[in-house]
């Protein structure tokens, strides 16, 4: 008798044994995650597909003196090699007050009110081992409607990508490639791939008008005319700088053979030498 009631005692062990076993594995299943983000000054957002397909959209903004807002989107996502679906479902608010005795509020409820939504659509991007994620959903900067490509292509035009970014998602892929390759800009949506510029446009100031602000009388408005236009495919928006990085102009008119633009100089900023015929590019080599 003593024999069977100890065999029995060691199954009930073993098998005790092995369901600890197997719940330690479920709770420290690690679920792969990747990372897109988008950083600014004490502000930024960042997205988490997770392996389970769900994801996590993260929208924050802090003052400097205390108080912020942090926005959490949680859902679930489609993705193939080409495109990125968002289906959000909840939505978590923390909102900290700037007083110190404020009170922090946290709110969560269903995704779907107007000021809490985000982009859901994507389409992916590879240039050598960065990723991005841009989205074709207009935001409204100003009095323009701009999106990721309009941003992205900026920074392109004026080479401040791939090592800098803007604000788009973007992940820095694991495999270590030192060499930048040229952006295959075929890989582009048709529609958005004018945006961009195979070479560099040169121009040349055709004439410039100074006057000064009526805000700061230390800063300087210059008016500035080049000799290129939409037939040389600028594009509103764009930057045009001298060959030391001090000067630039914002492209905001355009003709078919000129553009106009502003920038704006402080009088106690000495070398600004731009004058009649001088030499602006949307980037330097």
């Amino acid at each position: 008798m003593n024999k069977y009631l100890i065999i029995i005692l060691s199954l009930f062990v073993v098998s005790c044994s092995n369901k600890k076993s197997d719940t330690k594995e479920l709770t420290t299943q690690k679920i792969d995650t990747l990372k897109y983000s988008s950083k600014g000054f004490n502000s930024g957002f960042y997205l988490l597909l997770l392996s389970n397909n769900k994801f996590e959209f993260v929208d924050y903004v802090y003052g400097c003196t205390g108080g912020g807002r942090n926005k959490k989107v949680i859902g679930k996502y489609e993705i193939d090699n080409t495109n990125l679906t968002l289906i959000p479902e909840k939505v978590k608010l923390r909102i900290e007050p700037f007083e110190f005795d404020g009170e922090i509020q946290n709110i969560e409820t269903n995704y779907g009110a107007d000021s809490l939504k985000i982009k859901t659509k994507y389409d992916l991007l590879s240039w050598s081992n960065y990723k991005y994620l841009l989205s074709e959903e207009f935001s409204i900067i100003g009095e323009e409607q701009i999106n990721d490509y309009h941003r992205f292509s900026k920074n392109y035009n004026s080479g401040y990508e791939p090592k800098n970014s803007g604000q788009y998602l973007k992940m820095v892929s694991k495999e270590i490639d030192t060499v930048v390759k040229e952006l295959n800009l075929s890989s582009l949506p048709l529609k958005w791939r004018d945006l961009f510029l195979s070479e560099p446009i040169i121009s040349q100031v055709n004439r410039i008008t100074i006057t000064t602000s009526k805000r700061d009388n230390e800063l300087k408005i210059w008016e500035i005319e080049i000799n290129k236009g939409s037939k040389d495919n600028v594009q509103k928006g764009m930057d045009f700088i001298d060959e030391s990085a001090d000067f630039s102009v914002k492209i905001d008119s355009i003709g078919e053979k000129n553009s106009f633009g502003l920038a704006y100089v402080y009088d106690f900023e000495d070398g600004i030498s731009i004058k009649k015929g001088s030499q602006l590019r949307t980037k330097w080599k």
